[in-house]
């Protein structure tokens, strides 16, 4: 979703026959409104005088989001780009052995770049939900005025994660390596998130690399699905 696109006619191509943008696209921007919404909560918070205490803590958490943010905007279009690249390796001849076999392999990549998009989108949706994560921490240190924000942002980061998990595991049966849709498997571990019910307590020290996180997630993602 480019940044002169109006969410209206995003939306229109959402609903149209096109095939994107997609579940994926909206996954992530799902995932986007989420990271918005408690950055709006640290927005509220820093410069106050009664939560002066936790201004440090309020800007790691802050620019935390605000890589969130960023990378979900890019992943909307990346999707695009993978579904896009999944088509052109479909319609691929197959007429002969050799043809065949090439156009087997390019929907393999295909599929795994396919899968890349919303597995970004997991993790990251993820690092939102964790244990010591922003919104546990914002539960507690942000704003109070605004808390009802952040449960609504945790309510959108899970509707990101279960969302983006289907998109990959649609993809899984194209990868012909047992080893890595076995990895991929493992990337959608949910063990060390909290139940979706309930907000779970901030644990441990809040996290000081939460953007260079960001970075190492993107940088599963191939750099093709970019279009820089």
């Amino acid at each position: 979703m480019p940044r002169e696109q109006t969410l209206g006619a995003f939306l229109d191509e959402l609903a149209s026959a096109a095939p994107t943008p997609g579940g994926g696209a909206a996954a992530a921007l799902t995932l986007a409104q989420s990271a918005a919404l408690l950055s709006m909560v640290c927005a509220l918070t820093l410069g106050k005088q009664k939560f002066a205490d936790r201004e440090t803590a309020i800007r790691l958490i802050h620019a935390h989001t605000e890589a969130i943010r960023s990378a979900s905007e890019r992943l909307i279009d990346a999707d695009a780009r993978a579904f896009g690249g999944f088509g052109l390796a479909a319609a691929l001849p197959k007429d002969t052995p050799e043809a065949a076999a090439l156009r087997s392999q390019a929907l393999q990549a295909a599929s795994a770049d396919s899968a890349a998009v919303p597995g970004a989108v997991f993790s990251l949706a993820a690092a939102l939900l964790a244990p010591g994560g922003p919104a546990a921490h914002l539960a507690v240190l942000g704003n109070p005025n605004v808390l009802s924000d952040v449960h609504v942002a945790r309510h959108l980061a899970w509707a990101a994660l279960e969302s983006a998990e289907e998109n990959v595991r649609v993809n899984l049966p194209g990868l012909k390596n047992p080893g890595l849709a076995a990895e991929w498997e493992a990337r959608l571990d949910r063990k060390a998130l909290p139940e979706r019910s309930r907000m779970p307590s901030p644990e441990g020290v809040l996290r000081s690399d939460g953007p260079a996180d960001v970075a190492r997630i993107l940088a599963l993602v191939p750099s093709r699905l970019w279009g820089d």
